[in-house]
């Protein structure tokens, strides 16, 4: 009988492969279809007092219905796969409702295309938080296959929100080349000063390789225009005397250091690097015909509730060129560079041009992107009077220095004493000043530490960096002759 059938199948003009025999299929089109309809549905828009389907409750409702009369579980997960239909996660979509939003997204892409052109800086902020998306993206739900279920999302808080936009003054805001590598390439870091406010948020994912760096900040964009001011707008202390420039003869100096911070370079350890720096430098003809490596090692400890500290370790490398006799010494590492020396004579003749000829250097070589700190410091040691005690200072410092051993009764009880002071001047501009007298066998000698500085990221530029360590020169200078008295400035003379 069979053979007889295939045979007249073969007559009828039909293959034997279009029966593949076992029983019908059970569910006709219509019904997959409306199985499929139903899956994709809030179940919430059905009546139903939850908010995502399961198997069971879809297969329970599919029967309540009346659509089928019995379907299993792992029948209606199968019917679903084959009809496209996966249970998915639920997503969340943006869209910004600012007219400007356009304008704005090619301005952001501007910017990246000048960053990465080393025609400008820019700066990329995410200050203001914790300001979350709502309704956060959450659950499951069937979806057609690589399409989830989306539910629209804002920035909105239509009761408002309490989040003073004030930073403290100085407070670094970490934004580095590295620091989101996977999202394109980004700025450079830079520093919120107090008052700052920084709210637009972008608030929609865009595609396309022009607009996919900046769709994916959560800022719209801020450009931070840096207007560097020239020597005679640089802020300085009001009240202050013009400082007399005389070279002393007696200069209490021990130590000069100016150092410059920048952002981690980590071609610095290079041996090819420390080389370009010392053929820059004068080579072994040179200011500091020696070349040698320092090595260091950071340690970080990290505690957490309910176990031990955890330690790291980082070694971190530099160079060190000197003169023959130790008296200049030049130090660079990854992240800052120093000229330093106890032979100082002048600013103009001598300390000035070897830090000129150090920051041309290293901003040839090293190339960093970022000033973050300049600071000048100038460590005087007074011993030359030979004085035999505390109370003996009175005629030389200023009655405000001293404190306590100017007074008429108490000075005389005092031993030692030691003050630490920070005085702001403005636009990142600070001073520390140390002092104190320093007991010895026979005299009693007093230290004048004076450390003045600039904090603040800004871009590296030479010139600049030249005129503010000058001006910081001229502020250390201010500092030490308003703390002295006129007799001990002729005495040192």
């Amino acid at each position: 009988m069979m053979v007889a059938r295939r045979w007249d199948r073969k007559l009828e003009g039909r293959s034997a492969h279009q029966y593949a025999g076992g029983r019908p299929q059970t569910f006709t089109l219509p019904k997959r279809q409306e199985i499929k309809r139903i899956a994709l549905t809030d179940p919430q828009n059905l009546d139903q007092p939850f908010a995502t389907w399961s198997l069971s409750k879809l297969a329970d409702y599919l029967v309540a219905e009346g659509v089928v009369t019995d379907i299993s579980h792992e029948g209606l997960r199968l019917l679903l796969r084959e009809e496209g239909v996966r249970f998915q996660a639920v997503r969340t979509w943006k869209r910004s409702n600012d007219p400007n939003f356009e304008p704005k997204r090619d301005r952001i892409v501007e910017l990246y295309a000048l960053a990465d052109a080393s025609q400008a800086v820019v700066i990329c902020l995410d200050e203001f938080g914790p300001l979350n998306l709502q309704p956060q993206p959450g659950g499951y739900s069937w979806a057609p296959r690589a399409k989830p279920r989306r539910i629209r999302a804002t920035y909105n808080r239509p009761h408002g929100v309490r989040h003073p936009p004030r930073v403290p003054q100085g407070s670094q805001v970490t934004m580095t080349r590295d620091a989101r590598a996977h999202r394109g390439k980004r700025g450079v870091g830079g520093t919120a000063h107090r008052g700052s406010s920084l709210r637009h948020r972008c608030r929609r994912r865009t595609t396309g390789a022009e607009t996919r760096a900046a769709a994916r900040w959560d800022l719209y964009a801020v450009h931070i225009e840096f207007i560097m001011a020239d020597k005679e707008n640089m802020p300085a202390p009001t009240n202050l005397p013009e400082p007399d420039r005389s070279r002393l003869s007696r200069s209490p100096l021990e130590l000069v250091v100016c150092a410059v911070r920048h952002e981690r370079r980590l071609v610095v350890g290079e041996g090819s690097t420390a080389i370009a720096i010392h053929e820059a430098l004068g080579g072994a003809s040179g200011n500091y015909p020696e070349l040698d490596e320092i090595t260091g090692q950071e340690v970080s400890f990290i505690m957490a509730p309910g176990s031990g500290p955890q330690v790291s370790e980082t070694k971190t490398s530099g160079w060190r060129f000197a003169a023959a006799d130790g008296s200049w010494a030049v130090s660079l590492t990854a992240e800052h560079f120093s000229l330093e020396t106890n032979a100082y004579t002048t600013w103009e003749e001598d300390f000035a041009p070897r830090l000129s000829e150090l920051i041309t250097a290293v901003a040839e070589i090293v190339q960093p992107a970022i000033e973050q700190r300049i600071g000048l410091r100038y460590i005087d040691r007074i011993a030359e009077l030979e004085l035999p005690d505390v109370a003996s200072w009175r005629p030389y410092l200023r009655p405000e220095v001293l404190g306590l051993i100017a007074h008429p009764e108490l000075g005389d009880l005092v031993r030692t004493a030691q003050q630490h002071l920070v005085l702001e001047f403005g636009e990142g501009l600070r001073a520390g000043v140390r002092h104190g007298p320093i007991p010895t066998k026979t005299n009693v000698d007093y230290q004048l530490d004076y450390d003045v500085f600039r904090q603040g990221a800004r871009p590296f530029d030479v010139g600049q960096l030249v005129e503010t360590a000058a001006t910081l020169n001229t502020l250390a200078l201010q500092l030490f002759q308003s703390t002295i008295t006129d007799e001990l400035l002729e005495k040192l003379k």
